[in-house]
């Protein structure tokens, strides 16, 4: 909270924590022989490993909290106070791991910086503490420091699944754990470590990718240097700090999904909101309506009408999985629970070319970027309720095969394309500027799996991206 933005009570509050603490004396013995203790309890720990030094303020104020636990629950209130500034508790089942914590409010939360005093070869700076080789993929490196500020939406992060292995360490000084993954090269799954500080107020969070040995991951967080300072104007806002927890509690509760998404996956979509193949749909947002005329699967994509390179959004992407005569190579794929993400099995998979041809009519008052780009849902057929639903499983290409041509089950090819040079490629290669009255026709590419298309119990249904609707939205019906 920034020292403008208080209000009058709450800069009186952090006067009176740069004020000396006045206690009496009986009181002032409590806390000097809990000071105490907890000085011979770590000299105590220095016989069996090295600990960290902790300064003289932070000891006492360990010794005050110790004593307050004391009182409270000689008093009778019941509240057994913990040492330090969170206490974590961590459930792993079977290959899935959650890290949960509870916030000692009481105490004030310190800023916290971390820098790499150690870096892999070929790493460089980026963004937020991100690091990368920019001359390999996979090897990266991202470095988080939490403090009691952020813990509460973090901790929403730190669940982990397909873990390998879970290596409970020390460094530098801190409880640390190390989790790697299960098929990390092939599903392209790094690893983590985070490091546990709650008598000094953080977390350290590092993630490195699935080419970077773990054992280099170590090494940064071996040579990290932390920097912890006082800042008397952080401070909590407690009342937000539990809704965001309660919150999250009831998504983790609803099986993970927010509450459109659970709508969604209760009432599926609508068929009578749908257009027919043949008919037009009207996209105010872009001021343009679309009609597809026709739907057309090849086996070769030599065969789709006027084809031609120029239409490749990315030339890299199609030229590795096409035969010589046009044909489809077959990809590994994996296949996920719809609800909870998990591999369910890998297979392979042969896929064909779907081209669907669409008229645009732009009825807009000036010229306009029209997107004329769209994208595949598949569902299954509606049922007594009138409403297509997901299916229980989706299929994706596994990773480490670099397949990216059904990346969202968008189209890779536009056959009109107007933004061939640069960053106008790179961002708006399926836009086009549309004057008022013009009309077009054109052809867009979808690469399909064969299974997809002879299922008979799905639909594929198709999403414009002039719509600029919902993600859970759906324009057309198409006939496979």
């Amino acid at each position: 909270m920034k020292q403008e933005t208080m209000s009058r009570a709450e800069k009186e509050m952090i006067m009176m924590w740069k004020q000396p603490l006045t206690i009496s004396d009986n009181s002032e013995e409590k806390i000097q022989a809990a000071y105490d203790q907890v000085l011979r309890q770590c000299r105590q720990k220095t016989k069996d490993r090295k600990v960290r030094h902790f300064p003289s303020h932070t000891l006492r104020r360990l010794a005050v909290a110790s004593m307050a636990a004391v009182v409270l629950v000689g008093s009778g209130v019941g509240v057994a106070a913990a040492m330090g500034y969170f206490t974590k508790t961590v459930e792993q089942e079977n290959e899935e791991i959650t890290y949960k914590f509870q916030v000692n409010y009481e105490l004030q939360p310190v800023e916290v910086t971390v820098e790499p005093e150690y870096l892999p070869q070929g790493l460089a700076a980026g963004d937020d503490g991100k690091y990368y080789d920019s001359q390999k993929e996979g090897r990266a490196i991202s470095i988080m420091p939490i403090n009691m500020l952020n813990l509460d939406t973090r901790e929403a992060q730190m669940n982990f699944g397909y873990v390998d292995q879970v290596e409970h360490m020390t460094i530098q000084d801190m409880e640390a754990d190390v989790i790697t993954s299960k098929d990390a090269q092939k599903y392209q799954r790094g690893s983590q470590i985070l490091m546990f500080n709650s008598s000094q107020g953080y977390v350290i969070w590092l993630w490195g990718d699935y080419d970077l040995p773990v054992e280099e991951l170590k090494k940064v967080a071996e040579q990290l240097k932390i920097t912890t300072e006082e800042n008397s104007a952080l401070a909590y806002d407690s009342e937000k700090a539990l809704a965001d927890k309660e919150a999250m509690e009831a998504k983790e509760a609803s099986g993970g999904y927010d509450e459109e998404y659970a709508q969604f996956i209760a009432n599926g979509i609508k068929a009578d909101t749908l257009v027919a193949l043949g008919e037009e749909r009207d996209c105010p947002y872009s001021g343009a309506k679309f009609r597809i005329e026709e739907v057309q699967v090849y086996d070769s994509i030599y065969e789709v009408p006027d084809y031609t390179e120029e239409g490749l959004y990315d030339r890299e992407e199609l030229i590795p999985w096409i035969e010589e005569d046009g044909t489809h190579k077959p990809y590994e794929r994996a296949c996920y629970d719809s609800e909870s993400g998990q591999v369910l099995g890998e297979e392979t998979a042969n896929a064909k070319f779907m081209a669907v041809k669409i008229h645009v009519s732009h009825y807009g008052e000036e010229s306009e970027d029209v997107a004329l780009d769209a994208q595949l849902v598949l569902m299954e057929k509606p049922g007594a309720d009138g409403a297509y639903h997901l299916p229980g499983t989706y299929y994706d290409a596994v990773p480490s095969e670099n397949y990216d041509l059904q990346m969202d089950n968008s189209c890779f090819y536009l056959s009109t394309p107007q933004n061939l040079e640069g960053e106008n490629r790179l961002h708006s290669f399926f836009y086009r500027t549309m004057e008022p009255g013009e009309e077009m026709t054109y052809t867009i590419i979808f690469a399909v799996d064969q299974d997809v298309l002879a299922d008979e119990s799905m639909e594929l249904l198709l999403k414009y991206n002039a719509a600029a609707g919902d993600i859970y939205e759906a324009d057309c019906r198409l006939e496979k």
